[in-house]
């Protein structure tokens, strides 16, 4: 896929933290039928004036997300709400939404200068980055794709990646289990025969004695038993399914994923 980048950039304090911010946006334009034409904005941010030869570090904010433009009014409108919606939703407990960007980044660096005063001896610098980026298009449906990644101290960061399908003819959320039936026997089959083709396990191997689906935290499936979550991802000629860390596998195991050819699943999508 080929794109005519255009790049402004903009530089911004945040007064009320004195945070350094800059702002970056990335214009593509499309030339091909499977994606849409956006903007991709960068948020970057450090803790104050801080330098790489702080004691503490550097915290630092980062968020970068796609802003549609040039498309339907009706298109761009509906999917720039829902990212925005994502945006704000990605930061803090209890499922908090932000006003605006400026106030959580505002609340993460007040996190940071809170865990500050209760330890100043903490020397590893805290950090948040959230990127939402254009997964795939199929049909009349775009996925969307939201990484987050966060250190907040601990011994490692923790990251998730969550699809998000949206059909921009009817301008609604796809429901992956009005998209296709995880459970379908046909599918299940499938889905444990490419998921060990391509992490390369031995199909007459046990996915449990490889590392995987070992804990049984789901009471609906068995310890080793291979599932599909309803975490789905849409390309133009795949379906992507992604766990997350310790979803059923160790950390040290990443994110596991499986694709599926459309073409083989096709008759059971339930909606087009």
């Amino acid at each position: 896929m080929r794109y005519l980048l255009l790049c402004v950039s903009i530089l911004i304090a945040l007064g009320s933290c004195n945070n350094n911010t800059s702002y970056v946006a990335k214009t593509f334009f499309k030339n091909d039928t499977d994606t849409l034409l956006y903007t991709i904005v960068t948020m970057d941010s450090n803790f104050k004036s801080c330098h790489r030869d702080d004691p503490h570090g550097c915290s630092s904010f980062r968020i970068t997300y796609p802003k549609f433009a040039g498309n339907t009014k009706e298109v761009d409108e509906y999917l720039n709400k829902q990212v925005m919606t994502d945006v704000l939703t990605s930061y803090g407990m209890d499922s908090t939404v932000y006003p605006s960007i400026d106030a959580m980044t505002k609340a993460f660096y007040d996190d940071y200068e809170a865990q500050l005063k209760e330890m100043p001896d903490l020397l590893n610098p805290f950090s948040y980055e959230i990127n939402i980026a254009v997964f795939g298009r199929w049909k009349d449906n775009i996925s969307l794709v939201n990484n987050t990644y966060s250190y907040l101290g601990g011994a490692h960061g923790a990251s998730s990646t969550l699809f998000a399908n949206y059909n921009i003819a009817t301008l609604e959320k796809l429901n992956n289990v009005k998209l296709i039936d995880v459970n379908d026997p046909i599918l299940v089959a499938l889905g444990e025969k490419y998921f060990k083709e391509q992490n390369k396990i031995d199909l007459q191997t046990s996915l449990k004695d490889n590392g995987f689906f070992w804990e049984n935290e789901d009471a609906q499936h068995k310890e080793g038993e291979f599932y599909l979550n309803n975490n789905i991802g849409l390309q133009k000629d795949s379906l992507v399914w992604l766990y997350n860390s310790y979803e059923i596998a160790a950390y040290a195991a990443g994110q596991p994923s499986v694709k599926i050819p459309i073409k083989d699943v096709v008759n059971l999508i339930r909606m087009e």
